[in-house]
């Protein structure tokens, strides 16, 4: 090995600030970015060799950048790692003739962040909480576009669920506490997630809603947010702040159709509901969406256009008796005196299909 004098370790940082002063004068910013802000570690001795009478050395050096560092160079690393290797072998070589290093950028993790996702541009906020998309999708399933929380009393999960089940059937997605969190999950960090990042909030008034410890403060955050606010009255009239919110009389069974006549006057939630009849599995799941066609008060030509391929490729609705209108006794004209009314086209069926009157 070298002489004690002249060992090539303790003369490390004198040869990486000629590095930098080199990469400085010559405009090699990215480079010398990386040697001024890395922190450095030698592995000495990495291979040896033995040839004409001397021994040879080769040691590795460890520059360890910043995370953001890391990652702006991190395509790149090997073509970085050869270049500074390449470049360094000049001021080794002024000082030792038998030593050379090979270069290994790392990560510090020293630096890495432990707030990361609260840190990250592409996480979602909602009031002033931010929630990630794991969490919105833990929450509130894949692909949720209106996210409805469901607000009650414990003892009531059973049939909350059962509102739960048949908004999907439409396209919503809800939330129901005591069924919807993971027991592994903090209960109260879950709740609070939900509230953030819901779209709109029912209170499910049952019997003794108001004896609740979280229903009240459930309410309060839905009213500091503005998100808009529903009640149904299950039991118990609304009360207080939510008292002025739109109150829904209905019984269990048809809560989750009465909640729906509501929301269907909104833009996104027209869009969920065709998307639904396209997606209608059997003729009763068709014979419930189509009863909510009454209260659509009006689709624009996009969405007309999106009707009718949906209602046209999909079996399960052009065969149900409440689209097709063929038994209008018992079953209603079917889509067509909807389409017509508030369409500037005339639609007819011809088979099983919808097309433009136009079209013949």
């Amino acid at each position: 090995m070298q002489n004690a004098d002249n060992n090539i370790f303790d003369k490390i940082d004198l040869i990486l600030r000629n590095l930098s002063k080199y990469y400085s004068i010559n405009n090699l910013t990215e480079y010398e970015e990386i040697i001024v802000n890395s922190k450095y570690a030698i592995e000495p001795d990495l291979y040896g060799e033995h040839w004409n009478g001397e021994d040879y050395f080769i040691h590795q050096l460890i520059l360890k950048v910043n995370e953001n560092l890391y990652w702006k160079i991190f395509d790149l690393k090997s073509d970085f790692q050869d270049k500074i290797k390449n470049d360094i072998s000049h001021f080794v070589n002024e000082i030792s003739s038998n030593d050379s290093f090979v270069i290994n950028i790392k990560l510090d993790e020293e630096t890495y962040s432990e707030h990361w996702r609260e840190e990250s541009a592409t996480l979602l906020k909602y009031g002033s909480k931010k929630i990630s998309v794991s969490v919105l999708t833990r929450l509130w399933g894949e692909n949720s576009k209106y996210r409805v929380f469901l607000s009650h009393k414990s003892e009531e999960k059973v049939n909350v669920s059962k509102i739960q089940e048949r908004l999907s059937l439409f396209g919503i997605s809800s939330f129901v506490a005591h069924k919807d969190i993971e027991p592994t999950e903090e209960w109260q960090r879950e709740i609070e997630n939900a509230l953030f990042s819901m779209d709109y909030f029912v209170a499910v008034m049952s019997e003794k809603f108001h004896d609740s410890n979280w229903t009240d403060q459930e309410i309060g955050i839905a009213i500091g947010r503005n998100v808009p606010i529903a009640s149904l009255r299950l039991g118990c009239n609304p009360y207080g702040f939510i008292g002025k919110y739109q109150g829904i009389s209905c019984s269990w069974d048809n809560a989750a159709f009465e909640i729906m006549k509501i929301l269907i006057k909104k833009e996104e939630v027209k869009e969920l509901y065709i998307t639904a009849i396209g997606n209608s599995s059997n003729y009763d799941s068709s014979l419930s969406l189509f009863e909510l066609f009454q209260h659509v008060d009006s689709l624009n030509e996009a969405q007309i256009n999106r009707l009718v391929e949906a209602h046209n490729e999909n079996s399960q609705v052009y065969g149900c008796y409440s689209f097709n209108g063929k038994y209008p006794m018992n079953y209603g004209n079917g889509i067509l005196p909807f389409l017509n009314k508030i369409s500037n086209k005339q639609y007819i069926y011809r088979g099983n299909k919808i097309i433009e009157e136009n079209d013949l």
